[in-house]
């Protein structure tokens, strides 16, 4: 029975490498060295302009919305002059800096205002970091964070998605739903 199965596939398996052999020799071109270094030139050429379209998928709003209201929470800390509490923000910082990372002038820019006020931190120069600080969060980019809209009632919504609000059926939870991660909810920024 097993010996009724296999030898059909043999005699297939052999009939196909036949034919491979016969044909493969019968279709071969010659192909030098620099024709075949260029075209792998070339097919990396593609492939990476393919790649690089592939930037800003997201990236730069996420940067935006997860850093953002952190580095704008931290205005109360550099009014105070609480130098430790900017310093742990330096990370942040340079991911936020990446919202920018695909406009090269910008991203240069703000990566000077941050070693800036990083600097003033570190020297523990108050007037210093104030003065980096609102010059860096003056960019009209960071509007929708310092002053967001109001949130749609029945959804659930932030810079990138809208999403089905568990407390639709209740109003009052609604209004009291934290707002784009600064501590706000809908019924503080409608007063």
């Amino acid at each position: 029975m097993v010996r009724g199965r296999i030898l059909p596939v043999a005699a297939l398996l052999f009939a196909g490498t036949a034919v491979v052999q016969l044909t493969s020799t019968a279709f071969l071109t010659v192909v030098s060295r620099r024709e075949a270094l260029q075209a792998a030139a070339g097919a990396a050429a593609v492939l990476g302009a393919q790649a690089a379209l592939a930037d800003a998928q997201g990236e730069p709003i996420a940067a935006l919305r997860i850093r953002g209201p952190q580095i704008w929470a931290m205005r109360k800390d550099v009014e105070a002059g609480d130098f430790k509490k900017v310093l742990k923000k330096e990370g942040q910082w340079q991911n936020l800096n990446s919202y920018w990372r695909n406009q090269k002038d910008e991203y240069d820019k703000k990566v000077a205002i941050t070693e800036t006020a990083l600097i003033a931190a570190k020297n523990q120069d108050q007037a210093a970091l104030q003065a980096a600080y609102n010059e860096y969060m003056s960019d009209p980019v960071f509007d929708c964070i310092k002053n967001p809209p109001p949130p749609t009632r029945g959804k659930v919504v932030n810079l990138e998605a809208s999403g089905r609000n568990p407390y639709q059926g209740d109003p009052k939870a609604t209004e009291n739903l934290p707002y784009f991660g600064v501590g706000k909810t809908s019924a503080s920024v409608e007063s």
